[in-house]
């Protein structure tokens, strides 16, 4: 049974295990039939309510809502279904609520579902009373992602002596059909949600253009994320940093096919015109409402920490913090996969290659902090490169 502690992302996952359950099968059917079904509901908010009402009917929870990331780094409420009640879209604003909302964020960010057991005291009184938690109630949230991108929160609230473990994994499939119906309804369309669909649609011509330019900077987004969140910066600097992780190599859109795909080592002079795809992603990006400073992360994410990159030769803490953890993640992604004119690095060789170059090409804080989370996690080392 689930009890009063809090647990985040892997650390729920660890304690719970993934588990299989006939329900998958039963409920969600071989080819996900029901989610098609759900999907066809007109408006989106009717589209998120009724994802809201099956959850509670399926999982036997005690109520679940659907929290929309708004462009603040606040959430919206922006659908509530409690069992047993008339059926009800409870929606709100949580922004007047700063500790709570700092929680939030950090659930938004995480790896996987977080559980705040009954016991827990870690929210007060009043931010269990926003969520619409009961004495001896736990609930979990998930964090809702369109690829690579934050959207909103999951949540699910069940009595002390309930257990959700054997559901957990539908309860998951909840979350992913709650964050495809923001995406497919254009959600309130907010600027924040204009935002997300302009990165992922930019994030999608980049890699039509050079395939294993996409995968890559997808491997590299979520490593910068975490290296951030480990730094201590804002949720809007998260932001910007993870966007500018995903885009750093969108300027290779203009970067001629003769020397994007050349099998082989570059020319000086095919170099120099390789070293303008900084300036050229820069320069789309400024096009972009509300993406100023990830142009600028951008623009910088080659310059070298002793001041020997470019495209301006900047040095040290004159360089973007953004900018330089990208740095980190880019080469340790690079170095780690296949090239035609070479073989990739093993993770321990990629390592001892950033831990050389510390203080030099890259910033010798954000080397040790990314040094510090691969350790934590060798797991993930699988997932990069």
């Amino acid at each position: 049974m689930i009890t009063g502690n809090l647990y985040f992302g892997g650390d729920f996952l660890n304690r719970f295990g993934k588990f299989q359950s006939p329900l998958l099968t039963e409920v969600w059917g071989e080819s996900g039939d029901l989610a098609a079904q759900w999907l066809q509901v007109e408006g989106s908010s009717s589209l998120l309510f009724e994802i809201t009402v099956k959850a509670v009917e399926l999982l036997d929870v005690k109520h679940s809502q659907v929290l929309v990331l708004c462009a603040d780094g606040t959430f919206h409420r922006q659908a509530f279904y409690q069992a047993q009640t008339l059926l009800s879209r409870s929606n709100g604003v949580l922004r007047n609520y700063p500790r709570l909302n700092h929680f939030l964020q950090k659930v938004v960010l995480s790896d996987g579902p977080v559980l705040i057991g009954y016991r827990d005291a870690f929210l007060g009184v009043e931010e269990r009373r926003v969520l619409k938690l009961q004495a001896n109630e736990n609930l979990v949230f998930f964090p809702m992602r369109l690829e690579t991108e934050p959207v909103g929160i999951f949540g699910l609230c069940f009595d002390r002596f309930h257990t959700i473990e054997q559901r957990l994994p539908l309860a998951m499939m909840f979350a992913e059909q709650a964050a495809q119906a923001i995406q497919r309804e254009g959600l309130a369309l907010t600027e924040e949600e204009s935002a997300v669909e302009i990165v992922l649609a930019l994030a999608k011509a980049q890699e039509a253009r050079d395939l294993s330019t996409g995968s890559h900077c997808r491997r590299v987004t979520r490593m910068a994320e975490q290296i951030a969140l480990r730094m201590g910066c804002t949720f809007r600097e998260i932001q910007d940093i993870r966007r500018a992780a995903l885009l750093h190599d969108l300027g290779k859109i203009g970067i001629p096919d003769q020397i994007l795909h050349k099998p082989g080592p570059l020319t000086e002079r095919e170099w120099a015109v390789m070293r303008q795809h900084p300036e050229i992603g820069a320069r789309i990006l400024r096009l972009v409402h509300g993406l100023s400073e990830v142009a600028q992360l951008v623009l910088a994410h080659h310059e070298r920490y002793d001041g020997s990159g470019y495209p301006y030769g900047l040095s040290g803490d004159a360089i973007p913090l953004g900018s330089r953890i990208l740095a980190v993640v880019d080469a340790f992604g690079a170095m780690t996969t296949d090239r035609v004119y070479r073989p990739a690095l093993s993770f321990r060789d990629a390592l001892a290659e950033l831990k050389r170059c510390a203080g030099t090409d890259f910033d010798p804080k954000v080397v040790d902090v990314f040094l510090e989370m691969m350790n934590a996690d060798s797991d993930g080392m699988e997932d990069v490169g």
